[in-house]
């Protein structure tokens, strides 16, 4: 595994990584869902931080950075490292975008006003068939072009929130597509839910492009990779047990 920094992507690098037979993964450079790396870097920012004296030097930051590297408990790496399948499971997210009707007239104002809109994520995971997503799987292939448009109507998303809604974090935030505004409080469930393949799949056969086009658009890689903190504070709305399950780490504005 690589987190797309310039030495791990350098062709050097990537010369000997074909030349051992060594696959490493394509993902958005910086990703904490499936570079657990983010989590340890993490920790040893925050025992630096916790320090009743910080380092006044670059030699004693460098010998307090060792300190905490050696002081992490072998477990703590472990439950990192085995928690890689569930992650790589779960990087696939469910957005649902709300703006305030209640402050704003239209839509197109919330979405450039501060608390315009609130997104609530839902984290997707490969496994038994959603029934209360079909109902919208079913009406995609009508609107699979560009200005497609459907009647869909007595739906329901509530239907797409998982059992538990009571755990989550959240922050002040931004959109994932244009305009990139910061006016989206961000809502992300902590429970994921359960989707197929096959449903998946008739989402991955969406187009940008429209039926008259010659060539053909599909609409996927088009997330967003993760946006620096920016002095932004995510909250939880549990207490995070690392022993438990690592939470992700920092806004997380991919599709």
């Amino acid at each position: 595994m690589q987190d797309n920094a310039r030495p791990h992507v350098a062709g050097v690098c990537q010369q000997f990584l074909q030349e051992e037979g060594i696959d490493a993964m394509d993902w958005p450079a910086r990703s904490p869902d499936l570079n657990p790396i983010e989590h340890i870097w993490d920790i040893m920012s925050c025992s630096i931080h916790q320090r009743h004296i910080a380092p006044q030097t670059v030699q004693e930051l460098a010998d307090a950075l060792v300190q905490v590297w050696e002081e992490i408990p072998q477990e703590t790496i472990r439950h990192l490292i085995r928690s890689m399948p569930r992650r790589c499971r779960e990087v696939i997210q469910l957005h649902m975008v709300h703006w305030n009707s209640n402050k704003y007239s239209r839509f197109e104002e919330a979405v450039m006003e501060e608390n315009g809109l609130a997104v609530i994520g839902v984290f997707l995971k490969i496994g038994k068939r959603h029934e209360g997503l079909q109902k919208l799987v079913d009406a995609l292939p009508a609107v699979r072009h560009k200005d497609s448009v459907v009647e869909f109507t007595r739906f329901d998303p509530a239907c797409l929130l998982p059992a538990n809604i009571d755990d989550y974090w959240t922050y002040a935030g931004s959109l994932t597509t244009p305009p990139l505004t910061e006016a989206v409080t961000w809502i992300i469930m902590k429970q994921h839910i359960e989707v197929s393949h096959d449903q998946l799949a008739v989402f991955r056969s969406l187009l940008f492009t429209s039926a008259e086009e010659e060539v053909q658009k599909s609409m996927v890689n088009n997330f967003r990779v993760q946006q620096p903190l920016s002095g932004r504070t995510v909250r939880s709305s549990f207490t995070p047990f690392l022993q438990q399950e690592p939470p992700v780490k920092g806004p997380h504005t991919g599709h």
